[in-house]
């Protein structure tokens, strides 16, 4: 900001002095006796401020941590795998005289088939796994919490180690059939269908179905009915 200002100059009595200011000169004369001027000529100082210098923003970003991945869904169906109990290896009975839970046999006589019975056979899920000759019947009475909608799944195959073509199977809930499946193929097959339940205590069923494949041999595991 340039400074404008007066400049006083003191002389003797023995002469007179005047003063003039020119812009951001100042000059100033003083007569002599003899009528000769001095003249003084005083620059003012330009003092220039420089503007403030800003503040220098640095962004901070935040990065947050990703959502834990969400909780697998429960499975309604206790002991959907028919891993308990686990009644050995390389072997083959009635699964339910060896202390398989949870479930209860309605006709016929179901077996489990441990993993590599045989050298053939392999449970989609864990060690072992459930076949059905043509009368087996067996249920599960499910606990239901709320009035929603839920996804049954279970895993099917036609036994593999034996020769008939075909084997059927039919699951269903308070008596109405939600799941039919056949299979002539010994590599596992997934069937899943979404069912509207109400909250309440349902009936849950597995049969094989003699009335499409008599005499067929059906392989099946992990089954499950979770909420959506």
């Amino acid at each position: 900001m340039p400074l404008h200002g007066s400049v006083t100059s003191s002389f003797s009595n023995s002469g007179s002095s005047t003063r003039s200011s020119l812009g951001s000169t100042s000059i100033a004369t003083r007569s002599s006796l003899g009528g000769a001027s001095d003249v003084i000529c005083v620059q003012a100082t330009q003092v220039v401020i420089p503007p403030p210098v800003p503040p220098v923003v640095i962004p901070v970003v935040i990065v947050a941590p990703p959502p834990p991945p969400p909780a697998p869904p429960v499975n309604l169906v206790q002991n959907g795998s028919f891993e308990t109990n686990y009644v050995g290896v390389d072997s083959w009975g009635n699964l339910f005289q060896k202390g398989v839970t949870s479930w209860i046999i309605d006709g016929g006589t179901p077996f489990y088939q441990s993993n590599n019975f045989s050298g053939l056979v392999q449970s989609q899920d864990g060690k072992q796994a459930v076949i059905f000759l043509d009368t087996c019947i067996i249920h599960q009475n499910v606990v239901i919490p709320a009035a929603k909608n839920y996804t049954l799944q279970f895993y099917y195959r036609k036994r593999p180690d034996v020769n008939f073509n075909l084997a059927a199977l039919k699951v269903s809930i308070n008596g109405t059939t939600v799941a039919a499946v056949t299979s002539n193929s010994t590599s596992w097959a997934l069937s899943s269908t979404v069912v509207s339940l109400s909250a309440s205590t349902i009936n849950l069923k597995i049969e094989y179905d003699s009335s499409v494949a008599r005499y067929g041999q059906m392989e099946f595991d992990s089954v499950s009915l979770t909420e959506i």
